[in-house]
């Protein structure tokens, strides 16, 4: 398989872009949150007004991604969308969860629910930008990322689409971070949200994807295999690859259960 990267949009604590997240390797320390503010360049405040923080940074993430790998000229049914994502948008889900305590199922807020649901993100990204090719959601933990790249070259070798934005999205949420804490787990709690342009060119401008593998019996051998890291914390590893010339070496994802994914890239043609 092959499927050549022709744009990066990348959104996370460390800023935007992929020359900050090339700046925050040497950064021991980061905040928490990532700031999406830079939205308003795309989008106004009343379009905005009831977008959650999570299909803000999936928004910002997919329209980086669309300005940095020319979709000029391609029609919106002929893009496709892929959102792949571990824990979906949690702090929304809380707020469901609390209304649901505080009120009753039967008077549970509506907004926090609809707001709750993982493929709100994507259904944001497709509504607000007019998009109306095919639209996904995966949402299989560490493997989401692998499952979602994996669906992206199927739909290209098929012409379904000509191209696809495929992106990881992960919130942070404290109740998330002190769970895993009193489970003494490696969950990954940070956020962020990383899209690329993909298509079926012979050459992307950052390098190609030259292979994506998942399997569920022994791992192949990595000398820095991603234990149980999310999507989003997994597609930052791919980005971090891209920026630095990192090619060829398979980035292996594993969960606790002995599910695996390998991912592999390629230089630029």
């Amino acid at each position: 398989m092959r499927l050549a990267i022709d744009g990066l949009g990348l959104v996370g604590p460390f800023g935007l872009g992929s020359g900050a997240l090339q700046a925050a390797q040497n950064v021991s320390a980061m905040p928490a949150q990532a700031d999406v503010a830079e939205l308003a360049r795309f989008f106004n405040k009343r379009e905005l007004r009831r977008v959650s923080h999570f299909c803000r940074l999936a928004l910002l993430g997919a329209t980086l991604a669309v300005e940095d790998g020319c979709f000029a000229g391609i029609a919106k049914e002929r893009i496709g969308l892929i959102l792949a994502t571990g824990h979906g948008p949690v702090a929304t889900t809380f707020d469901f969860l609390d209304s649901m305590h505080e009120f009753g199922a039967k008077l549970a807020s509506p907004t926090a629910f609809s707001t709750s649901i993982h493929n709100v993100a994507a259904s944001t990204i497709s509504i607000m930008s007019g998009y109306t090719g095919p639209c996904l959601t995966v949402n299989q933990f560490a493997m989401s990322w692998a499952s979602a790249l994996l669906t992206a070259w199927c739909w290209l070798a098929e012409s379904r689409v000509e191209r696809v934005l495929v992106g990881a999205v992960d919130e942070y949420q404290p109740l998330l971070v002190e769970a895993a804490r009193q489970a003494d787990s490696p969950l990954a709690t940070g956020e962020g949200a990383v899209f690329l342009a993909l298509s079926a060119a012979q050459s992307g401008r950052y390098g190609m994807i030259t292979d994506v593998a998942m399997g569920n019996l022994a791992p192949p051998a990595s000398p820095s295999p991603l234990p149980y890291e999310l999507p989003a914390g997994q597609a930052f590893t791919l980005a971090a690859a891209l920026v630095n010339g990192a090619f060829g070496q398979p980035l292996v994802a594993t969960e606790p259960d002995g599910a695996w994914s390998t991912i592999t890239l390629g230089p630029p043609l």
